[in-house]
């Protein structure tokens, strides 16, 4: 596992994410994967109430996504 605090990696879409990034074995598949762990851990920030801890990067890729509204 490529992180190993527990707590992240246990969340589903993280650790499907990572899991996907160790098994890439292209430069496409590779940016997939770390596409999926971005969105990943912005669920899991919305999820757990964390979108206080956030910049304006983190929002405006949450609203780009369709994870929350504007």
């Amino acid at each position: 596992m490529l992180i190993e605090d527990p707590d992240y990696a246990s969340y589903p879409a993280v650790a499907k994410a990572l899991d996907a990034l160790e098994k890439a074995d292209s430069l496409e598949s590779k940016n997939a994967a770390r596409d999926m762990l971005r969105k990943a851990e912005l669920q899991r920030d919305i999820d757990r109430g964390f979108t206080d801890l956030w910049d304006q990067w983190e929002r405006q890729h949450a609203i780009e996504l369709g994870l929350i509204a504007e």
